[in-house]
């Protein structure tokens, strides 16, 4: 590499080198870049949910699951009820005390 050269890629470097380090540091001020220097910092594992927070979600799901059964079986019930008031008009001869 001659002197020309070397003088060539200095110039090259100087509006390089700082518009890149300025392009660093504010992208370290965003959401993603604080998110991508805790991830290096703290390795790939670093902020998940723990066992603890997986089985309390673990145990939500399974009382939502319950609840909507229940609210199924209520709804179904109902459902019956609807469709044997209305099965009662359309017969002649049913009394309104068998219902």
């Amino acid at each position: 590499m001659g002197a020309g050269e070397l003088t060539g890629l200095v110039a090259l470097l100087i509006p390089i080198l700082p518009v890149s380090v300025v392009s660093v540091w504010l992208f370290g001020k965003t959401e993603i870049g604080r998110a991508l220097a805790h991830r290096l910092a703290h390795g790939p594992g670093a902020g998940t949910a723990g066992d603890e927070d997986v089985a309390e979600l673990r145990q939500q799901v399974d009382d939502l699951r319950l609840g909507m059964s229940d609210m199924q079986e209520r709804l179904d019930f109902a459902e019956r009820m609807l469709a044997r008031g209305r099965e009662a008009e359309r017969l002649p001869g049913v009394d309104e005390g068998a219902r």
